[in-house]
């Protein structure tokens, strides 16, 4: 865990265990591109480009998007403990989460599974999932892509966004 030169002893607890749970996130080639500042009101993410991939990630786009998932664990870990947040972030790719002073203590049905969170790197089988099973494991946020000129419906169950995307494009839907 990097923390830069802080003092343990003179943080906030609950920004620390936030911190704790922020570097669970998963990154890519776990290379934890991130540093992390605790001040008084907010917690900064700092980019750390002296662990950047240029081989295999010559614009850092998995760099940020590590970032994002230190990030989301962040504000997560922050709703548990009862904190309100807003995000800023700055052209530089610095991340500042502003922290609002605890009303009670939160539950985020996410949280319990952070430390869950795991790299599987085992040899796949190969086998296909049957298709029954689909739905199964479709979540919300998830995408799925329908076979061209098979009938199908859904069910919007709580708010949200819906994307329908035709390739080729359908000029009726224009």
């Amino acid at each position: 865990m990097v923390l830069g030169n802080i003092n343990i002893h003179v943080q906030n607890p609950d920004f620390l265990f936030m911190v704790e749970y922020a570097i669970k996130a998963p990154s890519g080639h776990n290379t934890q591109p991130w540093l992390f500042r605790i001040n008084e009101n907010n917690i900064e993410i700092h980019p750390n480009f002296d662990r950047a991939l240029p081989v295999v990630d010559f614009d850092n786009r998995e760099l940020f998007i590590s970032l994002g998932c230190a990030l989301e664990n962040l504000c997560i870990t922050a709703l548990e403990k009862g904190y309100d947040y807003d995000v800023e972030l700055t052209k530089t790719g610095i991340i500042t989460v502003y922290l609002s002073s605890p009303d009670t203590s939160g539950y985020n049905s996410l949280f319990q599974q952070i430390p869950l969170r795991q790299t599987n790197r085992s040899i796949y089988n190969g086998k296909q999932i049957p298709e029954e099973n689909i739905d199964i494991l479709l979540h919300a946020g998830d995408s799925y892509a329908i076979p061209g000129n098979t009938p199908h419906s859904f069910e919007v169950i709580e708010g949200g966004e819906v994307v329908d995307v035709f390739t080729p494009q359908r000029e009726d839907y224009l």
